[in-house]
């Protein structure tokens, strides 16, 4: 009986589908923290049902730029021995992380298969980026946090001061996707 027991809670723990909200970000180093840390955590938690929504836009519009979505999808397939069997979503219009969690949330209700949901970014963004997915996502998910750790006193400093248009910053979004559709 104990056998079957714990073979029903393996199957269990391997069925559960998981989702992490990649929050890109244009600095090279902080995208590199960021990547090296979620796969750090993907690779823990070893779950054959992850999917990525890896997002970013490209935020200075210059001909050779590519989306950070984009970075990130090719960053993490050359860095994780689990990038082949992890599915991707990628979020290339988004260029703050009001629209990025908007677009996440949107690819959430749309697809409702998700068990546990993480959002990857860096500790300086954290308090801001949470505040973000309060208001976006509500109570209606549970949301946990993968925390890169690079951080410099500037990013903190900037990070006080824009924490202040939260709530703008959403309302801007929604007014812009909502034109989208």
């Amino acid at each position: 009986m104990r056998l079957i027991l714990i073979l029903i809670c393996v199957m269990y723990a391997n069925a559960l589908n998981t989702l992490i909200i990649f929050l890109g970000c244009a600095i090279p180093e902080i995208l590199e923290d960021r990547i090296s840390t979620t796969i750090s955590y993907a690779n823990i938690i070893q779950n054959d049902n992850v999917t990525m929504f890896l997002s970013g836009g490209v935020k200075y519009q210059n001909s050779f730029d590519v989306s950070e979505a984009s970075k990130t999808f090719i960053l993490l397939s050359d860095k994780s021995h689990y990038a082949n069997i992890w599915e991707y979503e990628l979020d290339v219009e988004s260029i703050n992380t009001a629209e990025n969690l908007i677009r996440a949330k949107q690819y959430v209700l749309k697809n409702k298969k998700f068990d546990t949901i993480y959002i990857s970014t860096s500790r300086f963004h954290y308090q801001r980026a949470k505040l973000f997915a309060e208001h976006i996502f509500q109570s209606d998910f549970n949301i946990s946090w993968i925390l890169a750790p690079y951080e410099t006193f500037d990013l903190i400093y900037w990070e006080t001061v824009h924490i202040r248009n939260v709530y703008k910053d959403v309302d801007d979004a929604l007014s812009k996707i909502n034109k989208e559709i």
